[in-house]
């Protein structure tokens, strides 16, 4: 609630700052402070806060907090992106080992093995878009065996 209530009177304050709709008996830095505090962005308050020096510190802090706040942003996207794709690449690696280990032990026959290495490589089509790209992420990725670089090539 006193939150909101916060909002509400700087947001008057900036309609007062920007509509000059204040009477002259009225703290103007005051009002300047508040429209600047409610959009530091605004071309009328930076242009006319500029030279103030408590404010020029303030929109230093900001800027600077923002900027370190976006690049942790996407740092941490990218890491979450990476961490994504190589648990999609190990569990489609799992998977396609799995269903062929699982039916060659059925079915007792060399043949089997062979159709879960091309259903491994079915399962990595979905979060790939070429030969090329996933032969390179098996590459970079730990945990894949040699063979699965010769599984791609032979059964893409």
């Amino acid at each position: 609630m006193i939150k909101q209530m916060a909002f509400v009177q700087l947001d008057k304050a900036l309609v007062l700052y920007l509509n000059d709709s204040y009477n002259e008996d009225e703290d103007v830095e005051l009002l300047k402070l508040f429209a600047f505090i409610a959009d530091i962005n605004n071309d009328k308050v930076l242009r006319e806060t500029v030279q103030n020096q408590l404010l020029d510190d303030i929109r230093e802090d900001v800027i600077s907090f923002t900027r370190d706040k976006e690049v942790q942003q996407m740092i941490l996207a990218e890491d979450l992106a990476i961490l994504d794709w190589n648990s999609n690449m190990k569990l489609a690696h799992q998977k396609g080992h799995a269903e062929g280990h699982a039916e060659g032990l059925a079915e007792g026959a060399a043949e089997k093995h062979a159709e879960g290495l091309k259903a491994l490589v079915q399962n990595l089509k979905p979060f790939l878009h070429d030969k090329e790209h996933v032969l390179e992420a098996i590459k970079k990725s730990e945990g894949f065996e040699a063979t699965t670089l010769e599984m791609v090539e032979k059964y893409w």
